[in-house]
Formats: structure tokens, sequence, C-alpha cells
């Protein structure tokens, strides 16, 4: 968008039960057809197990075999008027199911107010997802005021803080990261939240649209960069 404006829509809500939607193995771009919203594992239950990610602008939710979708990123829910992108796995066919009513899960929408960075999506055009286990001097880190944030250079491409993950039975940080360039660079750092500190962290990686790393059973482990505490030197 060169400027923000509104869109509206004109018509009439279509039919989901007869619009059954081709998905084929690799990235699909799909709305989301019902008025009202619905959990993703209900309202993706006609594909079965054939399908591996889905995200829009800003969370994401992964399948894991035995389970079945759990909100890596906060995508608990889809909504009327987003668009999703569905990384398939297998050629399979959607068709929305009716909406259960009642109350649903609430997509998280986490408060990063106490860490230094922010990230606005908008800018970039690509994005990718990280999920890992954050370990800060050595302990695995359950707080989930600690924050991870991605960076290029200085420019912070992404943030997220641990949650709880049942399937991996512990806790994982499900990261959005955003960017133009393929290939460019990015580095991390954490805001440790019990000590106030900003820490590096070891690891990087090189940005890549939709690229996906790593999962609640396959984690990135980001670690704090050790700092030595004595020096000595030995006799040979």
């Amino acid at each position: 968008m060169a400027d923000n404006a509104n869109l509206s829509y004109a018509g009439v809500p279509v039919d989901y039960s007869d619009r059954p939607i081709a998905l084929s193995t690799g990235w699909n771009w799909i709305g989301y057809l019902p008025q009202t919203e619905n959990a993703v594992s209900d309202a993706l239950s006609s594909i079965g197990e054939s399908a591996t990610l889905i995200k829009n602008q800003s969370t994401f939710a992964s399948y894991y075999g035995g389970f079945g979708w759990f909100a890596d990123g906060g995508l608990e829910n889809l909504a009327p008027l987003d668009g999703y992108m569905i990384n398939m796995s297998e050629s399979a066919t959607l068709t929305y199911s009716e909406p259960a009513g009642g109350e649903l899960a609430r997509t998280r929408v986490p408060d990063y107010s106490s860490s230094p960075w922010n990230v606005d999506y908008r800018k970039f055009e690509h994005n990718m997802t990280v999920t890992g286990v954050l370990v800060i001097d050595d302990k695995e880190s359950v707080d989930v005021g600690d924050v991870i944030g991605v960076f290029s250079g200085e420019e912070c491409r992404g943030i997220a803080s641990p949650v709880y993950h049942p399937v991996a039975d512990r806790y994982t940080v499900g990261i959005m990261v955003y960017g133009n360039e393929i290939a460019e660079k990015l580095t991390f750092g954490v805001y440790d939240a019990s000590s106030g500190e900003v820490k590096q962290l070891s690891n990087s990686i090189s940005f890549d649209a939709n690229e996906s790393i790593g999962n609640g059973l396959n984690p990135v482990v980001f670690k704090t960069v050790s700092i030595p505490l004595e020096f000595a030197v030995s006799q040979n």
C-alpha cells in the first residue's frame, strides 16, 4: 500500500460448505470463507494430516502427527477477512467445517512492552518461521517475560517469547521473521526479564522467504554467548 486505506466488501457470504478449495503440494494462498472464527484444527479438519504449517502476516501454527495443530507462533483461530498461506505435504481438498460456536481459544497477543524492541511487519514483503528453545546462561528458559529479537544489523526483524508446548512438554519460542532480501544474514539477541539485561545469542541464520526452521520436537537451540570468568596459562 502506498497509503492507508479502508477496503469494503460488497455482496453476500458464500456457502462455504459447497466451495471446496483444491490445495497442491507446497505453499498455497487461501482465504477463510465462514463469517465466524473457528479453531485452526476444526477449520482444517477436512485435510487431515496433509499440511505442515499455516500462517498469516504475524502468527503461525504447525501440524504435529498424532497431536494435530499447535500454535507455535500464536495462530489459534482462523478468522474472516484474513488471508493465509498453508504449506501442504501432499495435495488435498479443503472444505471448511461449520464453526462450533461457543468460546474459542484466543489467538495470543504477546505483550512485549517491557522489551527494548519492536518490529513493523508491514515494511517487509516476505517472512519465515523459526521455532526453538531458549537457553540463558546454560539454563533452559521458562520465563514468558524473556524476549528473543532477530536483527539485520540494528534493525529488529522479529520478536517472540517462550510458551509451553504440550507436544514437546517444554517451553519453546516460535518467531515470525521478516525480510525483503534473500540470503540476508540475521543475528539474535535476548532480553533477560529476570536481570533486565540484553544478551547476545550465538545463533545466526540466512533469511529465506517462507522457510521454516525447527519445530517443537526438533527445535533450534538459542544460547547466550558464554563470557569467560577467569583466564589462566598452564604448562604445556
